[in-house]
């Protein structure tokens, strides 16, 4: 999917999750595997070939919003979520993106026909998931509109550039290696491409046909290709009946455990943390719903417990908190607390 989808999926998960006033850098780590490839060192296999459930230590917790990208590529292009990168393409894909864009394949080959491109049908279904994540932009634009989501992006770069550039920059080169030097490249040259302008100009299926032929050099004069290519992205957007894919994607991603950095579960104070809080691994749905935090072994008791005063062989069992049930949070908006140990 495109940035404007990622920005209006994660701002109904913040909403969701009722969190109302999260720094807006969240957004650019959101978009940043597209984001990246805007360098002319760094491609987009590169930016998503990583393991989905990598444990990220708690300064680079915000990468979180970057694996969120992920899994909702992830379900647009594969239909499921993946524990590691699948690499390869597949034309026959059971990912929204492809399903939906499988219709087009025929008319996608007979436009390049016109202007003496010819293309594999492979190229084609590749080519017609494009389509159907230019166009979802414009089946959502009313949420889109709604949520401020554009003026939310460009505030966004703006605010990561001048107020968060060294703590980003120091979490995209842990997590992918990348010299730092380059992701600063990369907020510079995005704070010129994200603006309300130029996004406002592009969303409408105009806009979209002109992404669609500067990206893959089709710009063409002739008649009978202008109406093929409107007719072509005219039935694109009919293709998509609903906005399904939001609230899909949304039950999914909750359901295998991904939490906001920025929720209650991530707010322990350092030095109240246990060490089992300190890192957090998801798990794929089709084994769990639950987010699991892993115990790691080690001074997990103590023999002496100092609560003002010296306790001897304190009453805390072998492995203190060694799992969060999701469900909780359930039980947790009833204004009940509940604490396991």
């Amino acid at each position: 999917m495109l940035m404007l989808t990622h920005t209006c999926l994660l701002q109904q998960m913040m909403d969701d999750s009722g969190i109302k006033n999260s720094d807006p850098d969240i957004y650019i780590y959101n978009i940043a595997p597209d984001l990246l490839t805007i360098h002319p060192d760094i491609d987009a296999r590169r930016t998503h070939s990583i393991n989905r459930f990598i444990e990220a230590p708690l300064e680079h917790k915000r990468t979180a919003y970057i694996m969120f990208h992920l899994l909702v590529d992830d379900l647009a292009h594969y239909g499921g979520i993946s524990l590691k990168y699948q690499d390869g393409f597949d034309p026959h894909s059971s990912g929204y993106t492809y399903l939906r864009g499988r219709q087009l394949i025929e008319s996608i080959m007979e436009l390049h026909n016109i202007v003496g491109k010819n293309i594999s049908y492979n190229e084609a279904a590749y080519r017609s998931h494009l389509i159907i994540e230019m166009v979802y932009d414009l089946v959502i634009l009313s949420h889109i509109k709604r949520n401020g989501s554009i003026q939310l992006l460009e505030d966004a770069i703006h605010f990561t550039l001048d107020r968060k550039g060294n703590e980003f920059c120091a979490d995209i080169s842990w997590l992918y290696g990348i010299d730092e030097s380059h992701v600063r490249d990369v907020l510079k040259m995005a704070a010129s491409y994200i603006t309300k302008e130029r996004l406002d100009r592009i969303m409408n299926i105009e806009g979209r046909i002109r992404l669609f032929t500067d990206k893959f050099g089709l710009k063409n004069n002739d008649a009978v290709f202008a109406e093929a290519i409107s007719t072509l992205f005219q039935n694109a957007l009919s293709s998509i009946e609903n906005e399904d894919f939001l609230q899909q994607t949304a039950v999914t991603i909750r359901d295998c455990g991904w939490l906001p950095t920025d929720s209650l579960a991530f707010l322990t104070k350092p030095d109240r943390m246990q060490r089992v809080q300190a890192f957090t691994r998801l798990t794929a749905p089709v084994f769990s719903s639950t987010q699991r935090n892993f115990c790691r072994f080690g001074r997990q008791t103590t023999r002496v417990l100092l609560l003002a005063w010296l306790t001897l062989l304190p009453m805390a069992g072998f492995f203190p908190h060694t799992s969060q049930i999701r469900d909780m949070t359930k039980l947790l908006q009833k204004k009940c607390v509940v604490t396991k140990l």
